[in-house]
């Protein structure tokens, strides 16, 4: 019964609690009406007049049988015994009631389809018109705490009809004034999930094995549960030394910031099996967070040399080449082969997280004035600079030129980025300080130019002074 609820629900499952609520209640009004008057009815009858189609054959079969049976005797020159006449009269008796009933039957299909399958209080359809605003202003006229209880039990009934477990989900029920963890859209990643740790619960008890504590394991990280993953990655090596479930540890280890004993698990996943790629791909995960990107880009090559269709390990060397070493044409090659990859293999989600990258990677920024006279390309995104240390962008203006360093990282605000300039090209090279206001909008951007010092080595003859310049912006892709 809860697979045909599942099913039901699963059109709805992203969409936010206010129109899941709208879409329930216009079924419940509309088609709730024509289920119990008009169709249970019919299907009733239509069920009674099969079952009485069934007597009747069965009825005139065995009525045949015994007509059949007294002829025999006859022809014998015998006499029936009473048994088979009092037999006789009765199955007649029966067929006759039995098409009596499917009279009768035939009568009240008939009525049924006059019955109305509408409320008769029209009032009702203009219930929601009531009660959905209620969401929005409740908690504005102190019914915050009646809105939550209604929330809750409302998460409740989804995470028993996607899960079979009656308690809201701590990922993505969501109330007015507070945010979930996790995006709508990540609901189905979730109960599946979920699911799948109810069926490998069943599986361990019946027969555990260390395939199936590490599978439930990943279940459990799918879902944040880290804890209980870690429990089950440990359970599936107290049975079997077993690569992947050194894998899983490594991974929690990574999320928890514990970069050496991350380190230490992958290393143990690869002296029991050298041909399981990812625990180098894991290896290289740990260089790159370290910053020898070297040595990263060693363990990644390593994992494709063992298999080559691992598409993980191709996106970590696009994202390597872009953040760490700044090649974006070769970042975009690698990106390009994991996106095969995971398009071939049906890995749906990382395909669709690997074309976003390349989206951003393939285009870029540019500045400029009226005139062209200066110019500005930002190449990397203002995050992405800061987590690589790197510069974002470079500029210039008649004949000197130089690079953009994003000076606020963690504190940016979105609509004022601050960078670090630095002259790179003619014989006079300063440095200074930039602001880009966004306000007035994101083609239109005030600058303003800080010149502060002088790069060492050269002269500059403008220290201390400041200008300010209009400059629009458009989007461009590289060639």
């Amino acid at each position: 019964m809860r697979f045909i609820f599942q099913s039901l629900w699963e059109p709805i499952l992203t969409k936010p609690i206010p129109l899941q609520v709208l879409v329930v209640f216009l079924l419940v009004i509309f088609i709730g009406p024509f289920f119990t008057l008009r169709f249970l009815p019919w299907a009733t009858v239509i069920i009674l007049q099969i079952a009485l189609l069934f007597a009747k054959l069965i009825g005139s079969s065995l009525l045949f049988f015994d007509y059949q049976i007294t002829q025999r005797i006859r022809k014998n020159e015998g006499k029936p015994p009473k048994i088979v006449y009092t037999l006789g009269y009765f199955l007649g008796d029966s067929v006759g009631l039995v098409e009596s009933l499917k009279g009768k039957a035939k009568d009240l299909s008939k009525e049924i389809k006059r019955v109305p399958c509408l409320l008769p209080q029209k009032k009702w359809y203009a219930l929601p018109l009531v009660i959905l605003p209620i969401w929005f202003i409740g908690p504005y006229i102190g019914l915050s705490g009646l809105i939550k209880s209604n929330v809750t039990n409302w998460c409740s009934l989804e995470h028993w009809i996607m899960a079979g477990e009656w308690r809201p989900s701590e990922l993505t029920c969501h109330y007015p004034s507070s945010s979930p963890r996790w995006d709508a859209s990540l609901k189905t990643k979730e109960y599946e999930s979920k699911r799948n740790i109810k069926k490998y619960t069943k599986e361990i008890k019946a027969q555990p094995n260390s395939q199936i504590y590490y599978k439930r394991g990943n279940a459990y990280l799918d879902i944040e549960n880290i804890e209980a993953a870690f429990k089950d990655y440990t359970a599936s090596l107290q049975i079997a030394k077993y690569a992947p479930a050194y894998v899983g540890r490594g991974n929690i280890y990574q999320k928890k910031g514990d970069k050496d004993a991350a380190f230490k698990e992958y290393s143990n996943a690869v002296n029991i099996d050298p041909k399981y790629a990812p625990a180098y791909v894991g290896r290289g995960d740990v260089y790159q967070k370290k910053g020898d990107k070297d040595a990263a880009l060693q363990e990644y090559r390593k994992a494709i040399q063992i298999d080559s269709k691992n598409g993980l390990a191709y996106a970590r060397i696009g994202n390597l080449y872009y953040i760490n070493f700044g090649n974006r044409k070769a970042a975009i090659k690698e990106f390009d082969k994991a996106a095969n990859i995971f398009l071939n293999s049906g890995q749906t989600d990382s395909y669709n997280e690997v074309i976003s990258i390349l989206d951003k990677l393939k285009k870029y920024y540019f500045l400029f004035t009226k005139g062209n006279k200066t110019r500005v390309a930002q190449w990397f995104l203002y995050k992405e600079a800061c987590e690589a240390g790197k510069h974002s962008g470079v500029y210039s203006e008649n004949g000197v030129g130089g690079l953009l360093y994003p000076s606020q990282c963690g504190k940016n605000n979105s609509n004022l980025a601050r960078y670090k300039f630095v002259d790179d090209k003619g014989y006079k090279k300063c440095k200074g300080e930039v602001e880009m206001d966004y306000v007035g909008g994101k083609d239109k951007i005030m600058t303003r130019w800080k010149v502060q010092e002088t790069v060492p080595g050269y002269e500059c003859t403008t220290i201390g002074k400041e200008h300010e310049l209009e400059m629009y912006r458009e989007e461009r892709k590289f060639d």
